[in-house]
């Protein structure tokens, strides 16, 4: 559960292994610094400035895949990001824990704080409002990872914000819908590029390797106590007598 008492500032500073940790053991509520802000902000804004032009921009102002040079009219842009999302999200398996869930979110925002991704504040800000009310996206264990993202874990990590899905909630698994009707939330509107956004990257990855990599520093510190106790109750010598 979020710690009301500590809140962390998303900076553009750099986050170390020790820095994830910490997060995921504290739990803060979350804010951003107004440089990240920033940052998103006019990222978002080249986008939609780019998009509005008469050049095709891939998966923004045109189809995926073999359909990279069918023009998608301003008007279907939102479905376009919808589309892409829900078709995505097709995870299977069991849920994985809340605390993966929490820290795949919390580098996604790492990744957003940049404005490379061209995502608006809009749905950066629900995710954090998500995160400030331990309301987790449920994701599936398997599904695509790599190539162009980790594209399942991370769509079903967005159904949420399109009023989709599942999310965990006060130790269950709860309809999203019924969330947001008890936070008084309206489901979001993607705008160009948001969908692809939110799915394209290794966060699931990330996430995954940074809680393997910090139970494996455990184990370590462990073992290496151990071995001194053992040393000290077994009277070890170096030598025979």
């Amino acid at each position: 559960m979020t710690n009301q008492t500590q809140i962390h500032q998303v900076t553009l500073d750099y986050y170390s292994l020790d820095d994830l940790r910490t997060i995921a053991k504290n739990l803060p509520r979350l804010k951003l610094h107004p440089d990240v802000i920033t940052k998103i902000e006019t990222g978002a804004a080249f986008v939609l400035e780019k998009a509005a032009e008469d050049r095709y921009i891939y998966g923004t102002n045109t189809g995926f895949g073999s359909l990279c040079e069918t023009r998608v009219e301003n008007e279907e842009m939102e479905m376009l990001q919808y589309n892409h999302v829900v078709s995505h999200a097709v995870g299977v398996g069991e849920i994985v824990p809340e605390s993966l869930s929490r820290l795949m979110m919390f580098i996604k925002f790492l990744t957003f704080r940049t404005g490379h991704t061209g995502i608006s504040m809009a749905p950066v800000q629900r995710l954090i409002d998500m995160w400030n009310n331990d309301i987790m996206p449920a994701i599936p264990k398997k599904g695509t990872v790599g190539a162009s993202g980790d594209l399942a874990p991370l769509a079903h990590m967005a159904l949420p914000l399109l009023g989709l899905g599942k999310v965990h909630y006060k130790g269950e698994l709860v309809e999203t819908a019924v969330i947001l009707q008890e936070m008084d939330w309206k489901p979001l509107k993607l705008k160009p590029k948001e969908g692809l956004a939110l799915t394209n990257g290794v966060q699931y990855i990330n996430a995954r390797g940074a809680q393997c990599l910090m139970r494996i520093e455990e184990m370590m510190q462990t073992a290496d106590l151990f071995a001194a106790m053992s040393s000290q109750a077994f009277s070890t010598s170096e030598t025979f007598y």
